[in-house]
């Protein structure tokens, strides 16, 4: 479950016309992003994002991702001919091109496609029927099936690695095409000269340097991360001065971009800030990272690796220093702040019985017809498992590509996370995925036609026929990479099945997740990133929190564990141990003292960079060879890149205990008010505000229509008179409430004015024309609707507030108003209270043709804070591009809203409100100056907001 990933770029402007086979998951051609991370390109020629975002090829052939930014995919172009490869001229329109990346760095592995044109050249649907065979001179394939139309390929030293692949497509003379890549020797970008232990300080005592430009051969661009750390000139420069900051780990990122190669080379430097106060001792018994410190610093401390039949338990001493969270004292690796008195911490161990699993081969024997297939064949998986008596219930473990459910049960970290669940009372269980020769998982959404989903049932299914479970016992998915993707969707379509499996949560190690599941799924996730995942990347890791923050925003249990780099400290290696008992500590300290003389950890034992595998097999002794897998995993997981580790697994173990024992989640939060406004620019035009409670209880609301009192905040052109009625949805014969002038009887000034005091509504003057109820309705929804008495017209701000704040909650709001001139813009409000709330926001304008002629073209919306500085947190412009298109059609039945149509231009996004207020602006979308008939900016529009579901 090892990778020396830093993908290089390997997309191209001519997506429509990838083959629809699978690489990282079923479905589609799977290649890198640099910063974005691994993408499906799908059959049908739309993209899949690594946080399960589909969008479509621009015309031009560029990509614009969730939240606008537009990416160029340049191409190598292919070379070779027809014939079986001899002479010919290659036809761009119809010969098969390689589509890879200018250039690679020594060791770092990335990918390549072959894309064969449909007969006819340019787009439309293509030749599935084609096949591949791989060849390289100047590198490796690290494939381990080479008949894909993609592969993962590396080279060990620099040069030229030449990709050659041999397409056959029925029917016609088998084709050669041709790559050549540079591969570029990251030496060539130097390394980072600077102090590696420095003093806390705010001011800029550090440097930092790295070999300058010659010849505009490169650029180069800093960034430092850490507490209070912050780079004061050269960010730019071959050389940078620097503020330390406060005591801790201070990791500095130099990203040399070599002009000709065109490609970046990620230079990092970890450097130990520690504090200033006097020297203070800290012991560790049974661990490593004990001795002298300045007071004040952060120190990494680490249990020793257990001993066969153990397993950690707690740390006991001083355990004030590890902080007051419940499973603090449970991490066997932690970090302290040292106080200015000594530290003593024993780790200690409980016994852990030994067990060993057992694997049944050919599991589950069915018929299946793998895509581009013409006829079904029999597909089995191995089964490996152990199940504890009266067990609490089974883990799913789901490998990443090219792997296999033995990888699991045979990796150090992994295993030591087994023991543990274990040891808590859980079944651990481990699949391989049909494809035994890619490894990867089927991503088929339909049960019944999903191989692996169902390998997943009939283990089930096994384990309570063969009295190990009952089938009413929690399940749960864990997955690293592209395993927990599938672990996600697995997850999915087993809650949903018939008979429903009772699965708990989802485990998702170095992965995005899914959106569609974080919205409209059901099942809790504990999301496990890497700092410096360079698959992936900055973005993927973006998403993954983001997804966190949708399911947690609908009050489902969702976290996000960061495992950042960590000194590798002499017992490191011991974990060895774990998976080889004959692999003893004296082993681990020979294997650390040749990684230290080969210079691979740096003076605080941070490990500098990601060793090639050639530079690994020249640092270890002849002996470990055969371990050098395992001895890279260790050194990944101390850098923080995409590496599975038992850093996490006292957060794993209580998250699963957790949701097995069914404990609430933390509430998601509630709306606590609603408001709108607009113009009304004519007699007799109205505002129409529905809104919607949920619940058990009866609510007690205050509903304003406020026209003179927003003179008072500068407002120009304000309604003289406003008139409101409140009404139930759909029935306009019932008239619920009515009021004109807020403080006239029968109306009841002082406890509205109260209740709005409350509440934090502004007050508005006794005696004016503002219009207000306090009512009590019961759950359902609602229609509020305003108007000027005698005709009067002007700006209007309608407000619902939420005054019992009960069992009953406000949920959705809906607005439909006009917008008569040209940049109009309605804005509608919301507050959000206690935790954060998932919310759907949309701006119909096209969705409204088919039963209201007049509508707005093309809508879009832009989400402000509602502080004094406003700052957009969400905006969107044509729903179909933004990248949740398929997330937003799920949800839209689930919250009752009407369906769009696909392409259509109306807006709509889906985003995880934090506490506060927003505003919601939503005007006709901009259009080009010299756009031949642009959209008319005028029209009527429909505003919603819908609780996730």
């Amino acid at each position: 479950m090892t990778h020396f990933h830093r993908f290089a770029l390997v997309l191209c402007c001519i997506f429509p016309l990838l083959l629809g086979t699978a690489h990282a998951q079923a479905g589609g051609n799977a290649v890198n992003i640099p910063g974005i991370g691994r993408v499906v390109i799908n059959p049908d020629g739309t993209i899949t994002l690594p946080g399960g975002q589909t969008i479509a090829v621009n015309p031009n052939g560029t990509i614009t991702l969730p939240g606008g930014q537009v990416i160029n995919l340049p191409t190598i172009p292919g070379a070779g001919g027809g014939g079986g490869g001899g002479g010919g001229i290659i036809n761009p329109n119809t010969d098969p091109r390689i589509i890879a990346g200018t250039a690679i760095v020594i060791g770092d592995e990335a990918s390549a496609a072959v894309v064969v044109p449909n007969a006819g050249g340019g787009g439309g649907l293509i030749n599935n029927t084609a096949t591949y065979l791989w060849t390289i001179t100047g590198g490796r394939l690290v494939s381990s099936d080479l008949t894909r139309a993609n592969i993962d390929y590396t080279a060990d030293q620099a040069g030229t690695v030449r990709l050659t692949c041999v397409v056959t497509v029925a029917g016609a003379q088998p084709f050669t095409a041709t790559a050549d890549v540079t591969v570029v020797d990251p030496a060539t970008a130097g390394v980072i000269t600077t102090t590696p232990t420095l003093a806390a300080a705010t001011t800029a005592t550090g440097t930092a340097s790295v070999p300058a430009a010659q010849n505009a051969d490169r650029t180069i661009r800093w960034t430092v991360t850490g507490s209070g750390a912050r780079i004061t000139a050269g960010a730019t420069t071959n050389q940078i001065t620097f503020i330390p900051g406060d005591p801790g780990i201070k990791e500095l990122t130099c990203a040399v971009t070599l002009t000709a190669a065109r490609i970046t080379v990620t230079l990092r430097s970890f450097i130990v800030v520690q504090g200033s106060g006097p020297a203070v001792t800290l012991t560790v018994n049974g661990g490593f990272g004990g001795g002298t410190y300045p007071g004040g610093s952060r120190v990494d401390v680490f249990a020793a690796v257990p001993a066969a039949g153990q397993v950690f338990d707690r740390w006991t001493g001083d355990t004030s220093v590890l902080g007051t969270g419940p499973i603090a004292p449970l991490n066997s690796r932690i970090q302290i702040t040292l106080p200015s008195t000594p530290v003593t911490l024993t780790a200690t161990y409980k016994a852990a019985p030994a067990w060993v699993p057992l694997t049944v081969t050919s599991f589950n024997p069915q018929q299946f017809t793998p895509q581009g297939a013409t006829a079904p064949t029999t597909v089995t998986a191995n089964l490996t498992y152990y199940i504890p008596p009266a067990a609490a219930g089974v883990v799913f473990f789901l490998h990443a590509t090219g792997d296999s459910a033995a990888t699991w049960f045979n990796s150090p970290e992994s295993a030591l996370l087994m023991r543990d669940l274990v040891a808590a009372g859980y079944g651990v269980a481990a699949l391989s995925s049909v494809n035994r020769t890619a490894g990867n998982w089927n991503a088929q959404t339909v049960l019944a036609n999903n191989p692996d989903a169902l390998n997943h049932v009939a283990a089930l299914n096994k384990f309570a026929a063969d009295g190990l479970l009952p089938a009413s016992r929690p399940v749960f998915m864990i997955g690293f990479a592209a395993g927990a993707g599938a672990a996600a969707r697995f997850a999915d379509l087993l809650i949903a099945a018939t008979p429903a499996r009772p699965v708990r949560g989802t485990v998702m190690y170095c992965n995005a997740g899914n959106e569609t599941s974080s919205v409209v799924g059901r099942v809790p996730a504990l999301f496990v990133l890497a700092d410096n995942d360079s698959t992936l990347g900055v973005n993927g890791a973006t998403t993954a929190r983001t997804n966190s923050q949708l399911l947690a925003g609908r009050g489902i249990a969702s976290s996000v564990f960061n495992n950042v780099a960590s000194p590798v400290h002499p017992g490191r290696f011991r974990a060895l141990g774990v998976t080889n008992p004959a692999f003893t500590n004296t082993d681990a300290t020979t294997v650390w003292n040749a990684v230290k003389a080969a210079g691979l950890i740096d003076a605080n034992n941070y490990v500098k960079a990601i060793p090639t595998e050639t530079a690994l097999a020249a640092a270890i002794p002849f002996a470990f060879q055969a371990r050098r897998a395992d001895i890279a995993a260790q050194l990944e997981t101390a850098y923080a890149e995409q590496a599975f580790t038992s850093d996490a697994n006292a957060r794993v173990v209580s998250f699963i205990g957790a949701r097995g024992a069914e404990t609430p989640a933390a509430p998601a939060g509630r709306m606590m008010s609603l408001s709108t406004r607009i113009k009304l620019a004519a007699a007799g035009d109205t505002l129409t505000f529905g809104f919607s409670l949920i619940g058990s209880q009866k609510a007690t609301l205050l509903v304003r229509g406020i026209g003179p009192g927003l003179a008072a905040f500068g407002v120009p052109g304000t309604i003289a008179a406003p008139r409101l009625e409140i009404r139930p949805a759909g029935d306009a014969k019932t008239l619920l409430a009515v009021n004109e002038g807020w403080d006239q009887a029968p109306s009841n000034g002082p406890v509205i004015a109260a209740a709005a005091a409350a509440n934090g509504a502004f007050p508005i003057a006794a005696d004016s024309a503002d219009a207000a109820v306090l009512i009590e309705l019961n759950p359902g929804n609602y229609t509020a609707t305003f108007k000027g008495i005698n005709g009067t017209t002007g700006e209007i701000l309608a407000e619902a507030y939420d005054i019992s704040k009960n069992g009953t909650r406000l949920a959705n709001l809906a607005t439909l108003a006009n917008l008569a001139n040209p940049g109009d813009i309605v804005t509608a409000g919301i507050s959000v209270s206690g935790n954060p709330r998932t919310l759907i926001v949309r701006g119909v304008g096209p969705g409204l043709a088919d039963f209201l002629p007049g509508s707005l073209p093309d809508p879009s919306i832009n989400i402000l804070t509602a502080t004094a500085t406003p700052q957009s947190v969400a905006a969107n412009n044509n729903w179909s591009t933004g990248g949740s298109q398929t997330t937003l059609a799920a949800a839209f039945p689930m919250v009752g809203a009407f369906p769009l149509k696909t392409g259509s231009a109306d807006a709509v996004l889906v985003h995880a409100f934090t506490p506060g207020g927003y505003n919601i602006q939503t005007t006709a979308a901009a259009v080009p100056a010299n756009m031949a008939n642009p959209p008319a900016p005028t029209g009527t529009l429909l505003i919603e907001v819908y609780e996730a579901p």
